[in-house]
């Protein structure tokens, strides 16, 4: 067992031998031990429902306002909040886009290996999607704060 006071980390042998490479993290509030490809499975079910949901809730935000406002003149929250929601899908078609691209590139290096060997990802592969998941949530939020308060004054 070896203590890591930089990281706040402690590093136990393995099961079976010792593997000091091994952090592991100890917490109070431990909801479950989980394998790392588990971890990725709720990570990307849950980041594929938000970003589904927040599509879901831009577009039936653009017809509420369309709806409300009929043949009306749209007044300046209304239209804050249309550009916001068309704001928030064109960060989800720019996240997946360039995730894909990313990941196409990744797949082309791979492209001559087997399923089993290894092949090491930098971590900012996914830092520019991960950004536009979080402006793409805020987006949508600012665009239903703007149809509030549109509502709220009147315009």
């Amino acid at each position: 067992m070896y203590l890591n006071l930089v990281e706040g980390r402690l590093w136990v042998p393995a099961v079976g031998g010792s593997n000091p490479s091994t952090p592991t993290h100890f917490s109070h509030h431990v909801l479950d031990t989980l394998k790392v490809g588990k971890v990725r499975e709720h990570y990307v079910a849950q980041t594929t429902k938000a970003s589904e949901v927040s599509r879901q809730l831009a577009l039936a935000g653009i017809g509420v306002v369309w709806v409300v406002k009929g043949s009306g003149q749209i007044g300046p929250f209304s239209a804050a909040a249309i550009g916001a929601f068309v704001i928030a899908l064109a960060f989800d078609l720019t996240q997946y886009s360039i995730a894909a691209r990313a990941w196409e590139t990744e797949a082309d290096k791979v492209s001559e290996l087997e399923d089993d060997d290894f092949h090491t990802v930098t971590s900012d592969l996914n830092h520019g999607p991960r950004n536009l998941f979080a402006l793409k949530i805020v987006a949508v939020g600012l665009g239903y704060l703007c149809s509030l308060l549109g509502g709220l004054a009147g315009s």
